[in-house]
């Protein structure tokens, strides 16, 4: 077996398995549960008949034409689960073992023991947070298309190692509401990155304001941190369609905007 083709294809099925998680979260899986490779090709670059020999998966099976996702709503259910965990359990750095590396970047992702209590519990609260914005069925509180994407291009790299730094020190009890975390922000962007970013804060309901300042903590204004750090957690997934339904779900419930935030505690 060629060892170049099978890291292709492990890569490969890891990607459309996470792309069918996420079409299942965002309620948009496929007409039959059906996929056109054609479609899957254009979209994410693999040809999945050619690798069908290398790839063992228990979500999807490959044909001539089309890949069928399989119809066990309980697997689907379980490892979509895993999948939002594993993305929340990513941001979250282990506080006892943050000089090894390991356990910092990948042990962490299979055994919940490397995190402390208080580590687990923000683990928890964010994913069930997250499955209450997945669950909404309500109407959708109105947003352009291009506020939206403002909002979701807010947490750009480099900026999301900086948000990543921020949750995890507010989770730390390091910094809280008032702090200013301009020493985050100056030593990841550029000076015009800068202005943008404080600027994008005065109009959208960031976890700072446009001096810099830390709005929310782990004890006040938790809607800020739980919208912003859920934000950079769709902002990881692949699906385009999954993240724009997640994105106005969560806008549904936290408004993006501080203006429109402003009018519906006042409606």
């Amino acid at each position: 077996m060629s060892v170049r083709k099978n890291a292709e294809a492990l890569v490969a099925s890891d990607l459309l398995e996470e792309i069918i998680l996420e079409r299942y979260l965002s309620g948009v899986m496929p007409q039959e549960n059906k996929l056109c490779l054609k479609e899957i090709y254009i979209y994410t670059g693999y040809n999945y008949y050619n690798m069908r020999n290398y790839i063992n998966s228990n979500l999807f099976t490959i044909s001539k034409d089309a890949i069928y996702i399989s119809g066990d709503m309980q697997l689907l259910s379980c490892k979509s689960k895993e999948y939002v965990e594993g993305l929340i359990k990513k941001m979250i750095c282990p506080k006892k073992y943050e000089n090894d590396k390991y356990v910092y970047i990948i042990a962490k992702l299979f055994d919940h023991l490397y995190f402390s209590e208080e580590e687990q519990k923000f683990i928890e609260f964010m994913t069930n947070e997250l499955y209450l914005i997945i669950k909404d069925r309500a109407v959708l509180h109105r947003i352009s298309f291009k506020d939206l994407v403002g909002f979701h291009n807010l947490n750009r790299r480099p900026f999301l190692h900086i948000a990543q730094r921020v949750y995890n020190d507010i989770l730390q009890k390091k910094i809280c509401v008032g702090d200013n975390i301009m020493e985050y922000i100056n030593k990841h962007l550029t000076e015009n990155e800068i202005i943008e970013k404080l600027k994008n804060a005065s109009k959208y309901d960031y976890f700072f304001d446009s001096n810099g300042n830390l709005k929310c903590d782990l004890n006040t204004n938790t809607d800020i941190l739980i919208k912003n750090f859920l934000s950079t957690i769709i902002y990881r997934f692949n699906d385009d369609l999954a993240k724009t339904i997640l994105l106005l779900k969560l806008n549904n419930k936290y408004s993006f905007l501080i203006s429109e935030k402003f009018f519906y505690e006042h409606d």
